[in-house]
């Protein structure tokens, strides 16, 4: 593959990753300059086609359109990790994941990126963990007042966590 192939490919792998997404997105993701994310966007031609979601402006890819419209938003529990890349893929969106004053809580000071419960694509709190010797004590601190079935969720979440560590897990929770 030539060079003038591998941003095009590159941007398409990135679309099929992470789409929706703007010039902008990529161009921080890859490192570029944004004048030559649009310039890369452009040479994508009819691949890509512009898609409003609440207000909000971006491409994707036409060969994804078609599947993502015949989803639905997941009904998942997830204890996403430290860093995790949806959680930072998404940062510039948080509006439409969380209440905007629990913003501070995952997206902390010094580019930190708190380890985050995700309730159906949407975050619903922080967690954390502190191993002692025996066991691993896990705090998840949710955003507002959750369902039996949220809590059942996270309890998977931390068995499956349990297995992973070698170690049994005391969950406690907490509500901001």
């Amino acid at each position: 593959m030539n060079s003038d192939e591998a941003l095009p490919e590159m941007a398409r792998r990135f679309m099929a990753a992470y789409g929706p997404a703007t010039p902008d997105e990529f161009s921080r993701w890859m490192g570029l300059p944004v004048s030559q994310a649009k310039k890369t966007f452009k040479k994508l031609g009819d691949e890509i086609e512009p898609v409003n979601i609440d207000g909000w402006e971006a491409m994707m890819l036409v060969s994804s359109l078609e599947e993502l419209e015949s989803h639905s938003a997941p009904k998942i529990v997830r204890l996403l990790p430290l860093f995790d890349p949806y959680t930072i893929a998404v940062a510039k969106h948080h509006q439409f994941l969380m209440p905007p004053e629990h913003k501070a809580l995952v997206y902390r000071n010094q580019g930190w990126i708190s380890a985050v419960v995700l309730v159906n694509g949407r975050f619903a709190g922080v967690w954390e963990y502190n191993k002692k010797s025996k066991n691993t004590i896990i705090t998840a601190k949710l955003f507002e007042k959750t369902t039996k079935t949220v809590k059942k969720g996270i309890e998977s979440e931390a068995n499956r966590l349990s297995k992973f560590m070698g170690t049994e897990i005391e969950l406690n929770y907490t509500e901001f």
